[in-house]
């Protein structure tokens, strides 16, 4: 995404993309509005566990980026949200290689919002994500 089309974007999902985490992780998100994003996640070898697989630790945070940018995408400008609840159950080993990350919002409440995220590689589900945020009073 070159300068000018973030620029376009409105700050809250400008903040996503823009985020040291988002960085540090190496996550490219494609798209994100109407309450879904879409991401592109190869992790570098530093993420490696002792046993040759991408620590845990590391999908968590791309899966719980996923959903915040889904979320964001349906709040007004400037309201606040964080992660209150984050499960996810690993399918398969996550390797160094290319993977999909789809994050989704389920429901929008007054003070919670429920969202869900998935790591995919060539259509396989590797990593499923639930959540729950808790939003800032308006």
């Amino acid at each position: 995404m070159n300068g000018a089309e973030l620029a376009a974007l409105p700050e809250r999902i400008r903040s996503v993309l823009t985020a040291a985490c988002t960085h540090e992780l190496e996550l490219a998100f494609l798209r994100i509005a109407d309450g879904r994003s879409e991401a592109r996640w190869m992790p570098p070898r530093r993420f490696l566990n002792g046993h040759g697989v991408i620590q845990g630790g590391f999908i968590a945070a791309v899966c719980d980026l996923a959903m915040a940018a889904a979320v964001a995408s349906q709040l007004p400008e400037g309201r606040l949200f964080t992660s209150i609840n984050l499960s996810l159950t690993y399918h398969r080993p996550v390797l160094p290689a290319d993977y999909e990350v789809h994050g989704r919002l389920l429901r929008l409440g007054r003070r919670t919002a429920y969202a869900e995220a998935e790591l995919r590689q060539q259509d396989r589900l590797v990593t499923s994500a639930n959540g729950s945020l808790l939003l800032a009073a308006d």
